[in-house]
């Protein structure tokens, strides 16, 4: 069964909140707007931040493995940005003119899910 675009958000959200660092920090703000918002509910709709492009990559990079080649290219003709991971044989496009991962297409955010999840 596949993954609705809404659960490969989500985990695509942990997975690059978790690389950075930033997964405890984001939890805890989320209780206390949700406490305040919800009276104790908290909302898997209601996130603080959104995921850009800089955290994408970064999350990207701390997943790395030394012995599995990468490749990055950027196409400055239609400004997008290419990740092969050979090993998983898996190719992210990024379109660098929109901010956020959400704004990605389907395929892109499905793509960074099948590399965080394998």
């Amino acid at each position: 069964m596949q993954k609705s675009l809404e659960q490969i958000q989500k985990e695509n959200r942990k997975f690059i909140l978790e690389a950075t660092g930033e997964y405890k920090d984001e939890l805890e703000l989320l209780k206390q707007q949700a406490h305040k918002i919800y009276n104790g509910f908290i909302s898997t709709f209601f996130y603080p931040k959104p995921l850009t492009l800089s955290r994408v990559l970064l999350a990207l990079k701390s997943k790395e493995d030394p012995f599995n080649p990468k490749r990055y290219e950027i196409c400055l003709g239609t400004k997008k940005l290419f990740y092969y991971d050979y090993s998983k044989n898996i190719e992210l496009v990024l379109d660098l003119k929109k901010e956020t991962l959400e704004e990605q297409t389907e395929k892109t955010q499905r793509g960074l899910n099948t590399f965080s999840n394998d």
